[in-house]
């Protein structure tokens, strides 16, 4: 389609319509003509900004489960979400309408509402961006928590299940996958989310902090919480569950899964962790205590041949593979 903004039948019928109201903070939602959404509540709001640039295929749905779970890992449950659409000449209306069924799909999910955003055709990319914004809402007795020395360090999921399934895909070719593990790489693409898992630890009443592991991968990830809680943290390789599907796929294209993005898997530091890992667990998600905090400011990672090595933020495996 030519550049600008679409119509306003074509904004209707390609997404007005197709979004649906189910939020009581949200006085005025997604409408033709509103520059504003409006939203009451009680206590602090959690806000965060999250673009999707790399994707085409379902591209609506994982911008709705980025930010929402960065939301999530800050203990606030999502309300609503703004979405920006911005896409290449080369698409038309049909794309707009499925990207939206997409997004609000995955936002119905989680009872959440899409309240607005805007949507362009433009000759400035050559591939869809979308970009969301989403909002939460925290406890009005909400408090930060602060780790100390002792916590322990729990993880959900395996790790790098996203790196696996976009690795496999981006190098189909050089691998000769069984019915199952197609299957189980299926699985891997469907369970990046940490929704289920953050409202657990959030409606438990137990203290701790979460932190979902995304770019960098779970070594990315605890020497992040490293620096802004200012701990220092020590874990344990062998600890860490990942699986025999990522470890060939990792092995055949010498990735590191410790550094491959990880979406689904949850960083929870706490010191109640056995009573946080039977309440995850008793919901179907695997949950196990992988280290603790430690003194200093620095992440220290135990490997496999008993030496503990200090360990930083490094640029994601996924993109330095593909950057080859």
């Amino acid at each position: 389609m030519a550049s600008g903004k679409l119509s306003g039948q074509s904004l209707r019928e390609n997404v007005l319509n197709l979004l649906g109201r189910r939020r009581k903070e949200v006085l005025v939602g997604a409408n033709l003509g509103g520059d504003c959404a409006s939203l009451i509540g009680e206590g602090s709001f959690v806000v965060h900004t999250d673009p999707i640039t790399g994707a085409t295929k379902e591209i609506g749905s994982l911008a709705v489960k980025v930010v929402l779970n960065d939301i999530s890992a800050g203990f606030g449950e999502p309300i609503a979400l703004l979405l920006t659409l911005l896409l290449p000449e080369n698409m038309d209306e049909c794309d707009v309408k499925n990207i939206m069924q997409d997004a609000e799909q995955e936002a119905k999910k989680w009872n959440t509402e899409i309240i607005g955003g805007h949507t362009e055709f433009t000759d400035a990319v050559n591939r869809p961006i979308v970009n969301a914004v989403g909002i939460g809402k925290r406890a009005i007795d909400f408090k930060p928590y602060k780790p100390t020395v002792g916590d322990e360090v729990i993880i959900t999921k395996n790790i790098a299940l996203e790196g696996s399934f976009i690795l496999a895909e981006q190098y189909h070719d050089r691998f000769d996958f069984s019915y199952e593990e197609e299957q189980e790489l299926k699985k891997y693409a469907q369970n990046t989310s940490v929704m289920q898992e953050a409202a657990i630890v959030r409606n438990s009443g137990i203290n701790a902090i979460m932190h979902d592991v995304t770019e960098g991968g779970i070594f990315g990830a605890l020497a992040e919480i490293c620096d802004i809680a200012n701990v220092g943290i020590q874990i344990s390789c062998a600890s860490i569950p990942i699986s025999k599907l990522t470890l060939k796929i990792c092995s055949k294209l010498d990735v590191n899964p410790y550094k491959l993005i990880s979406s689904g898997s949850m960083i929870i530091i706490t010191n109640r962790a056995s009573d946080l890992c039977e309440l995850i667990r008793n919901n179907g998600i695997e949950a196990v205590v992988i280290g603790k905090v430690i003194e200093g400011r620095n992440l220290y990672v135990l490997d496999d041949n008993g030496e503990n090595i200090k360990t930083f933020a490094e640029r994601d495996e996924l993109y330095r593979k593909i950057g080859e």
